[in-house]
């Protein structure tokens, strides 16, 4: 608080421009602060109540979408964010026409202060700040708060119903400037202090698989959702509920948190472990004669997943609990294929409809198995899954060197190719086709570096001819409806695939969705992702029918599957009834899509490669690819506002 004595007649140093003794002079010592305090907080109560006045149906719309969006969300939780809501929508969410209900409020409130130093603290909340970090010192009417994102540093005063706050507590606000300092809107409010690095690293993590390049963005954007997953995903695990199949898979669980623990790992990366061990013990209900072997591998695991203090190797991890490298390799191979899938839901962003999937490093690795099964001659499944088993659990035996055919060498040289980047992999690319002329995934890497679509398209098609020529007529008619899981077709499957998206690409739509059909006829599981390339060739070329029955064959709750639902509606019958239904569906499997569209918000530069569920690398993929044909629409932009 600051103390000022001032004569009577001279000008009030409040700013009003009035005498000291007409203006804050009823005695001779006043404080300054707390007469602009008390407006300062009446101005908050204005803007708040000026949104609810003139934009309560907005405002009520996006809380409903809100809801849709946050997670195991009760009564009293319910209650919470329909009064946090609106202070953030009116500070950061823009209006049709781009100024936010902020901004609205300062251009009509601005004339009527009179105050100079007020004027220019209210002109200064145009631009608000969303902070997620931790308060690093509290001098009672002030503090100091670090955003956990951004690394910078926000003095923050405190007005006296806000006030008492504990060093090293993890807390989420909205500030603005007050003027070389800030102030909260409504509140600050703080996360228990014992899970602080937790909440720390929960919010650096998902930043991170975010998509945004900016920390700033991603906190305006993402700051309800973000207040109301951080506490819950960042406390450590009951784990009295789930019933551990034997004892020794309870003690993996044990141990492991204990030697995380003592390694000053956090709570939320000790917690992603023994989640993983529980869904390995729920799938193989395997009872565990030595913890040590598994905690070693699940360290290991761990450590190759998320930013572990110490990334130790298998040799290290086998010195600390008494086994070899190679056995902890075979025991985190052998949880890693259990929980694939769980770990794809943790960490992993999901891969574009339309990237082509099959790993050629998996197919050369698996290509290797069906080869020693062959040189083996097993004489029954048994056997087979005996081998198949010493694999997992046993160090690799080395194999007997073969004499290796001219198609051998040229698929390892292939795959060789498939790994490397730059020259080397055109080079290794042309020494297999000159072992292997007829060899698809040749032509395939060569086409990437030609000087014309033209060019490509020739080899894309060289390549796919002679892959049909060399499976044959009769292989195709009798493994229609399942190729990809063949590994010999999988050269062609790409040629063809690459052969379609250049068709498209020089406009010879007609004959690449005679393409895109074929891949689906060959391959109805739709690994490549031709499905969505036929649904946008569909539209293109007027066959809307046909693009909803290809969506009804392949539903799916993504912005592909559910924004293109709308994006058939209007095309076929215009803006109706249904298709209003369709997009408020829409939107709840993702919000972002609508301000894309409409052009609220501008697709970024670089369009991500991978994206979740929901998140705004989704939105910016799908709006990319289809934004074309939203084009289209008439009146699209007033009717998807409205």
């Amino acid at each position: 608080m600051t103390t000022v004595k001032v004569s009577r007649n001279e000008p009030c140093p409040c700013g009003s421009g009035k005498k000291y003794k007409k203006c804050c002079g009823s005695k001779d010592t006043v404080s300054i602060t707390d007469v602009i305090d008390k407006e300062i907080l009446e101005l908050q109560k204005e803007a708040r109540m000026f949104a609810n006045q003139r934009y309560e149906f907005e405002m009520r719309n996006d809380f409903e979408d809100l809801l849709d969006v946050l997670e195991d969300v009760d009564d009293d939780d319910e209650d919470f964010y329909e009064f946090m809501h609106p202070f953030w929508f009116l500070v950061f969410e823009p209006l049709e026409d781009g100024e936010t209900i902020m901004q609205k409020f300062i251009e009509q409130k601005l004339r009527k202060i009179s105050r100079t130093r007020v004027k220019n603290i209210l002109e200064s909340w145009k631009k608000g700040y969303a902070v997620a970090g931790v308060v690093k010192a509290d001098h009672g009417s002030s503090l100091i708060i670090e955003d956990t994102l951004t690394g910078r540093i926000y003095p923050v005063v405190l007005f006296e119903h806000s006030r008492g706050y504990e060093e090293g507590v993890f807390a989420f606000a909205i500030l603005h400037r007050y003027e070389d300092k800030f102030t909260v809107f409504p509140s600050l409010f703080e996360l228990s202090i014992e899970h602080t690095a937790d909440y720390e690293a929960f919010i650096q993590n998902e930043f991170m698989h975010s998509g945004y390049d900016s920390p700033e963005e991603f906190l305006e954007d993402n700051f309800l959702e973000l207040m109301n997953e951080t506490p819950d995903a960042a406390l450590s695990l009951d784990l009295q509920g789930f019933e551990w199949p034997s004892n020794g898979a309870k003690m993996v669980a044990d141990l492991f948190e204990k030697d995380m623990k003592a390694a000053g790992e956090i709570g939320w990366i000790i917690n992603m472990g023994v989640m993983l061990w529980m869904e390995y013990c729920k799938q193989t209900n395997k009872k565990i004669q030595k913890p040590e072997n598994y905690v070693s591998a699940l360290r290991y695991l761990v450590s190759s997943l998320a930013p572990t203090k110490e990334q130790l190797t298998q040799k290290r991890l086998g010195e600390i609990y008494g086994l070899t490298a190679s056995r902890v390799s075979s025991y985190y191979s052998e949880i890693y294929d259990v929980v694939e899938d769980l770990i794809g839901d943790f960490l992993e962003p999901e891969p574009k409809p339309n990237q082509m999937k099959g790993s050629p490093a998996l197919e050369a690795e698996l290509q290797a198995v069906l080869k020693e099964i062959e040189e083996n001659q097993f004489n029954s499944m048994d056997e087979i899954n005996e081998f198949l088993q010493s694999k997992l659990d046993g160090p690799a035996k080395p194999r007997k060197k073969q004499v290796q055919s001219i198609e051998d060498r040229a698929q390892e040289l292939i795959y060789a190719a498939f790994e490397s980047n730059g020259k080397e992999r055109y080079r290794l690319a042309q020494e297999a086709l000159e072992l292997n002329p007829a060899h698809a995934d040749g032509y395939n890497i060569l086409a990437e570096r030609a000087d014309s679509l033209k060019l490509a398209i020739q080899l894309y098609e060289k390549g796919m001819r002679l892959g049909r020529d060399g499976l044959g007529a009769a292989f195709f008619q009798e493994n229609k409806g399942h190729f990809w899981g063949i590994l010999e077709t999988r050269p062609f499957m790409r040629a063809a695939m690459n052969y379609a998206v250049a068709l498209k690409g020089l406009g010879e739509t007609a004959a690449a969705i005679t393409q895109y059909e074929e891949l689906l006829e060959l391959n109805p599981g739709d690994n490549q992702g031709a499905r969505y390339m036929l649904f946008t060739a569909y539209c293109e070329d007027g066959q809307v029918q046909k693009a909803e029955e290809l969506l009804e064959s392949y539903p799916e709750e993504s912005a592909w599957g559910t924004y293109n639902q709308v994006l058939a509606e209007v095309l076929s019958n215009g803006l109706t009834s249904k298709a209003d239904q369709l997009i408020r569906e829409a939107k709840k499997a993702n919000k972002y899509v609508i301000d894309l569209l409409t052009g609220k918000k501008k697709l970024p530069a670089n369009i991500p490669d991978y994206y979740s569920f929901g998140d705004k690398n989704e939105a910016d993929i799908y709006v990319s690819e289809h934004q074309h044909l939203w084009k289209k629409v008439p009146n699209l932009n007033e009717w998807l506002s409205n």
